[in-house]
């Protein structure tokens, strides 16, 4: 049925099919139009509006208040409004437009922000805590990821470890997204060394690579190896992968058995990943206390404190008080927690889900 027509029915709970490029924007624009005027207790404020990124926040505001005006300076009518008295539908669309500053249209995170900070003292938190944007935050964790690299102790990793570190693109957010991966150093490296391979068969290798003048590389490789000189021993690299390629097939077929534990093992203490999640796991106390300090809490904390504190009779009256109906643009790409708070604070409410099932990005 035509959402535009008198006869579209919009009371309780709706659910509308739509997805981008039919029409998605216009549908919101219009049910927030309709139930805005047709209802003369609801006020501007009393609409609440999610959806999911910051450009689709302000897209919306812009159509929303552009649909008014139009309304109001002579556009067309829809039959929704055409089916109401005149002079009461001016009113309506003057009152809202003049008031169109107090919308209430935000991202998830930005709804919780506003809800946690505007009730915090029925929230039980700090009425300076802030929520941080996700700019700002990211700012926040490259420094703390620099500080965390300035305040390594001297023997925590070597200068070629180091070097390695320091050789990576954007250095900061590759930290930022690594995952765990192993990293052996110092000791712990010719700890492993020694399980895998015993002395007499370095000095075995050693013996026969000592004759071939292009070894030379794995000569001091394995000398350094022989006096536990790490820094030495990772300064070389790994001569192995240069002297066992996939091109020097008879090298290969008759390389030493040595070979494959040794390089596993030193695989492992330059692993770039390893070297990223090391400093990684360094930066992420360092984040945490910024945020302590400042009061704050980032995306990541925000909804999950959100759902905490529904459970406070207080804080859940007052978030739900605050509005009459609510909107929730691309609601197929909620996910469960999300999902959770909308349902808890407005089953009883007046909830429109607008969006895409077929587009789900969740399934649950």
């Amino acid at each position: 049925m035509n959402l535009l027509s008198r006869d579209f029915q919009t009371e309780g709970h709706l659910v509308l099919e739509a997805s981008a490029g039919t029409g998605k924007t216009f549908s919101i624009q219009h049910l927030f139009v309709r139930n805005l005027v047709a209802n003369e207790q609801l006020q501007v404020n009393q609409i609440l509006v999610v959806t999911f990124t910051n450009a689709s926040v302000d897209e919306l505001k812009k159509r929303i208040r552009s649909c008014l005006k139009g309304l109001i300076d002579g556009d067309p009518w829809p039959d929704y409004l055409q089916a109401l008295d005149e002079s009461f539908v001016y009113r309506r669309l003057k009152q809202a437009y003049l008031n169109f500053e107090e919308a209430q249209i935000y991202t998830i995170h930005g709804f919780a922000a506003k809800m946690l900070k505007s009730c915090a003292w029925s929230a039980c938190i700090s009425l300076a805590s802030a929520f941080v944007e996700p700019s700002a935050l990211l700012e926040m964790k490259r420094q703390a990821v620099q500080d965390a690299l300035r305040g390594l102790l001297e023997g925590e990793l070597t200068n070629a470890q180091t070097r390695l570190l320091l050789s990576q693109e954007d250095l900061e957010i590759a930290v930022l997204r690594a995952k765990p991966a192993p990293l052996l150093r110092g000791e712990e490296l010719f700890n492993q060394l020694s399980k895998k391979v015993s002395k007499e068969a370095i000095i075995e290798a050693r013996q026969r690579y000592k004759k071939s003048p292009d070894e030379e590389n794995f000569i001091d490789w394995l000398e350094a190896y022989g006096s536990f000189d790490v820094e030495r021993f990772l300064s070389l690299g790994n001569p192995l992968k240069k002297i066992f390629t996939e091109k020097n097939l008879r090298a290969k077929e008759s390389h030493d058995p040595i070979v494959d534990e040794l390089s596993e093992v030193l695989d492992q203490a330059l692993n770039v990943k390893g070297l990223l999640y090391f400093l990684k796991k360094r930066a992420e106390p360092l984040i945490e206390k910024r945020l302590h300090e400042s009061d704050s809490f980032g995306p990541d904390e925000l909804l999950p404190l959100m759902r905490e504190k529904l459970f406070l009779p207080n804080f859940r009256s007052a978030v739900q008080s605050a509005f009459e109906l609510v909107m929730v643009d691309e609601f197929q790409d909620t996910d469960a927690l999300q999902w959770e708070i909308f349902w808890e604070l407005f089953q009883e409410k007046r909830l429109i889900l607008v969006g895409d099932p077929k587009q789900s990005i969740y399934r649950f």
